[in-house]
């Protein structure tokens, strides 16, 4: 949540890119849902979850996205 306040949108991507499995990234979002139910408003870290909870279709296509780009590199490096 830290990295995508300061606008380091390459590692929350990183993270839902590792997650891969559609199953995995679901249960990313419930807790992101989770958190965002029990803090309290106002408070940074609540901001930062409705933010990623807003972001959070943009952010699972733009993983895919990264991923489909890194799969290219790799043949093109073999």
């Amino acid at each position: 949540m830290d990295l995508f306040k300061r606008g380091k949108r390459s590692a929350p991507l990183k993270y839902i890119a590792q997650m891969g499995s559609h199953r995995q990234i679901i249960a990313y979002a419930r807790v992101l849902n989770s958190l965002f139910e029990i803090l309290p408003a106002g408070i940074d870290d609540h901001k930062q979850t409705s933010g990623l909870l807003t972001n959070k279709e943009t952010l699972i296509r733009d993983a895919k996205g990264m991923i489909q780009v890194e799969q290219k590199q790799e043949k093109l490096d073999l």
